[in-house]
């Protein structure tokens, strides 16, 4: 994040769109507002909530302009599926074309707003381009949250699957429920869903199976085991 502030103040950017994290919210009562303040509860929060005030800071200090909207989870066709981290729902896609069955950190109780990128690309496009969305935080996204394990059991119906998912423990730092109000990327960005969590779950499998299934990568060392899912410790993705 410093290095891309850095080019930008370099090359005179006139605005800056850092689509950040509802992670920075952490366990306050949902539907997270763009009022309430940074409350992260693990790493990758922190990072997000740093990076939103270095903006902030930057923007101040070197006059350019900034914004910061945070979308949900967002349902994407991308070759992410194959990393171990991150976009469950293609984890779980992936991992059901390998043959094997999906995994659930904790109860399945936990609740998202998951979102189809489709819906969320043009908010985001509209944040630079709009300048009444100028200095401002605005969520972008569903606001009808799901729990984790109902969208896993929509999943395995639209692959046609009879795997059961698997259940491990909780990942230590998780937010149990989280999902943002967004009459302010309405508002402000014409935001609007067009796809209903099994729209977006049926486009993304499309593409998947085009795709075939992928062997996951681990691009960076596990440098803290303690604490860490044992999936990620024993490599078994």
């Amino acid at each position: 994040m410093n290095n891309l502030l850095v080019e930008a103040v370099n090359n005179n950017i006139q605005r800056f769109i850092f689509t950040s994290s509802m992670a920075v919210y952490g366990q306050q009562k949902p539907p997270f507002s763009e009022r309430l303040p940074r409350r992260p509860e693990d790493p990758y929060g922190a990072a997000k909530a740093y990076g939103e005030t270095m903006l902030e800071i930057f923007s101040r200090i070197h006059n350019f302009e900034h914004v910061i909207p945070p979308p949900p989870q967002r349902l994407r066709p991308t070759t992410e599926h194959c990393r171990p981290v991150r976009n469950v729902l293609g984890i779980w896609i992936n991992r059901i074309m390998r043959e094997k069955p999906p995994i659930i950190y904790g109860d399945g109780k936990q609740t998202r707003a998951f979102s189809y990128i489709d819906d969320v690309t043009p908010a985001i496009v509209s944040a630079g381009l709009t300048p009444k969305a100028k200095g401002q935080i605005i969520n972008i996204g569903s606001d009808q949250p799901t729990a984790v394990g109902k969208a896993c059991k929509l999943l395995l119906e639209v692959m046609g699957s009879e795997y059961k998912p698997q259940y491990e423990g909780a990942r230590p730092g998780e937010v149990k429920h989280a999902c943002c109000t967004v009459k302010r990327s309405i508002n402000l960005l014409e935001y609007e869903t067009k796809h209903s969590l099994k729209d977006g779950l049926e486009k993304m499998v499309e593409w998947a199976k085009n795709v075939g299934p992928q062997q996951p990568t681990y691009t960076l060392p596990l440098e803290i085991e303690k604490g860490a899912p044992r999936v990620w410790v024993d490599r078994v993705m």
